[in-house]
């Protein structure tokens, strides 16, 4: 089953930021090499989730900051509508698009992710 297909939050309920310890694990559960020592299957969230609810932080390590052009590049196909929604409710709309930015940039743009 692909991660985009997990439930999100309902569209305008808050959302929180993630634990960092918990970003980490949810990015290596997604395939990202850096972090998948860290993966385990409790930790497999929507990458759309993950993205807004890790851009809600002020502060966050340069690794996991790091880690999301790559969510972005790997999974393409996010919820757009509903991260974009979240994202200026939450007044961080230049993140994400920020992001897109960098993630362009990333030889495996456009390619989906698959997690063996």
């Amino acid at each position: 089953m692909s991660p985009l297909s997990l439930a999100l939050p309902p569209a305008g309920q808050p959302v929180l930021p993630m634990d960092p310890d918990e970003i980490a694990a949810a990015l290596g559960a997604l395939g990202y090499e850096g972090f998948v020592h860290l993966a385990r299957p409790a930790a497999l969230v929507n990458p759309a989730e993950l993205l807004i609810r890790t851009l809600a932080h002020d502060d966050l390590d340069t690794r996991l900051v790091e880690a999301l052009p790559w969510l972005i590049a790997g999974y393409p196909s996010l919820e757009w509508d509903w991260l974009v929604g979240q994202a200026v409710s939450m007044r961080l709309q230049n993140r994400p698009g920020y992001l897109v930015e960098l993630a362009v940039a990333l030889p495996t743009k456009g390619e989906e992710l698959t997690t063996s």
